[in-house]
């Protein structure tokens, strides 16, 4: 059987396919959260006040979470690399390694998330959102992934601004190749 790179045009068939299928999907998502942020807007939505159930005192966070334990036997490598390297250039950050056993010594969740958390509702990423969100609000500080691996320190200006994402550099000499790959993550602009 002649693999599929051997037909240039069903090759370009195949990634414009799976592009659109992919940012159909990002459409679908936002629509649901148009509706979603609309409601919360008019007061459809309940309000939560999550309170802290730590003192940090002008200290510097870093968050990560990893549901089945930090200190796990099955912890990925990669997951234990990147760890690592938080570690290494946390600099003056505290860094808080959250798990399904320890992040209500922080925050305590609404039932209705708790309830949720294990079933087909919330997978395991929904609910790191729902935490990484809920803890960011009380506590402030940097969420860090826990398949992301630092090379350097966290430049300080992070920690004096009110709100900052990363994303990949517009001038990356391969952005053809990660799109292609990756369409589904952060886009390139």
């Amino acid at each position: 059987m002649r693999k599929i790179s051997q037909f240039p045009l069903l090759k370009q068939l195949w990634a414009f396919w799976r592009e659109k299928k992919i940012l159909d999907k990002h459409q679908q998502v936002a629509g649901y959260w148009d509706v979603v942020i609309d409601d919360y807007k008019h007061g459809k939505i309940a309000k939560y006040n999550i309170i802290a159930k730590q003192e940090f005192r002008n200290s510097k966070i870093i968050w990560q979470y990893w549901g089945q334990g930090t200190n796990s036997p099955e912890l990925p490598e990669v997951v234990k690399i990147c760890f690592d390297s938080v570690d290494q250039y946390k600099g003056d950050y505290i860094v808080i390694r959250l798990n399904d056993e320890n992040f209500s010594e922080y925050i305590d969740l609404p039932e209705f998330v708790l309830e949720k958390k294990d079933g087909p509702v919330f997978n395991r990423t929904f609910f790191s959102d729902v935490l990484r969100l809920a803890l960011l609000k009380t506590y402030g500080g940097v969420w860090l992934d826990a398949t992301v691996m630092l090379t350097g320190s966290l430049p300080e200006q992070f920690s004096s601004l009110d709100y900052f994402v990363y994303q990949r550099d517009p001038n990356e000499q391969h952005k053809d190749y990660w799109e292609k790959c990756i369409c589904l993550l952060l886009g390139m602009e």
